[in-house]
């Protein structure tokens, strides 16, 4: 479990780190354009947003209690592996970093997932108040179903070989 919570973070930290780069590798199918891709990353949110509405059989009465708590816990995770980020690039692109540098930027790197953890175990004592239990178990499993979605979605399709 903690492997695919792993997964859905990293693909969040990848699609986050887009946005730090000048001349960004973007995410398949998002445009290169910041505004367009900003545009890109809200519709993505959406199409999550409509997912878990799905999968978890959200009430109408629950969804915007959810989403505010939800999204506040992404925007944080995403902000903390921003950082994260920034720090390890900047030991790679200064010319000749110290051992402070590398190891304040190696303490973040091996910190990052129990600030994670800890963002997520907040988030879900706010859940709590909000889902029912039902809810709350499935919760993890809808959002990596919704990576392998999105994985599948944008993985090349492999040709299909003869077995002559």
């Amino acid at each position: 479990m903690i492997k695919r919570i792993s997964l859905l973070l990293v693909f969040i930290s990848a699609l986050a780190a887009q946005s730090l780069m000048a001349q960004p590798q973007c995410p398949p199918g998002a445009p290169r354009d910041p505004a367009k891709r900003e545009q890109w990353f809200k519709e993505m949110r959406n199409n999550k947003h409509e997912f878990l509405i799905r999968e978890l059989d959200l009430a109408p009465a629950q969804q915007a209690e959810f989403f505010a708590v939800y999204d506040r816990m992404e925007d944080s995770l995403m902000k903390l592996g921003e950082a994260t980020r920034k720090a390890e690039m900047s030991v790679k692109e200064t010319p000749d970093p110290t051992d402070k540098d590398y190891d304040d930027a190696t303490n973040e790197l091996f910190e990052l997932k129990g600030r994670e953890y800890r963002i997520e175990k907040d988030a879900q004592a706010e859940f709590s108040k909000i889902l029912t239990k039902r809810q709350l178990f499935r919760l993890k499993g809808a959002e990596r179903k919704f990576v392998r979605a999105l994985m599948k979605h944008h993985r090349p399709e492999k040709p299909v070989q003869d077995r002559h």
